[in-house]
Formats: C-alpha cells, sequence, structure tokens
C-alpha cells in the first residue's frame, strides 16, 4: 500500500526553502507555529535524504523551549 504524503502550501514553501539551504551546504535558522503543519515537514525530508546522504540534523535555538520528557 501506497500512502502519498500531500502538502499544504506552507510546507511546500518551507520543504523548497530547507532544500534550497541544504543544497548550498548553508545552515538555517525559522520560526513556526503549531497550526501549520511544519514540524513533520523537516523530519520527512530528513528521512529522505538519509537514504542517500547522512548529513541531516536539527537542533533548538533555546533549549528551555523544546519539550522535556516527562515534565
Amino acid at each position: 500500500m501506497t500512502v502519498p504524503f500531500l502538502l499544504f502550501p506552507e510546507q511546500e514553501a518551507r520543504g523548497d526553502w530547507i532544500m534550497t539551504f541544504w543544497q548550498r551546504r548553508e545552515n538555517g535558522i525559522t520560526e513556526k507555529s503549531r497550526e501549520m503543519g511544519l514540524s513533520c515537514t523537516p523530519i520527512v525530508l530528513a528521512c529522505s535524504l538519509c537514504l542517500f546522504e547522512m548529513m541531516t540534523g536539527f537542533d533548538s535555538l533555546q533549549p528551555k523551549g523544546v519539550n522535556r520528557r516527562g515534565k
């Protein structure tokens, strides 16, 4: 069974933005809101890229803003 990954317009634009930075080998920082579905976009791109390139990573600008397990 194949499940299509259909993007919202903002997800598609952000995916293009991420790929531009990745192709240039540059770092990028972005803000996002919870209603736009942007958390899954970089994760899906990273999973796809890991199949061919092992050069992906994630970080948080402010450690206090990261959800802590059990808190």
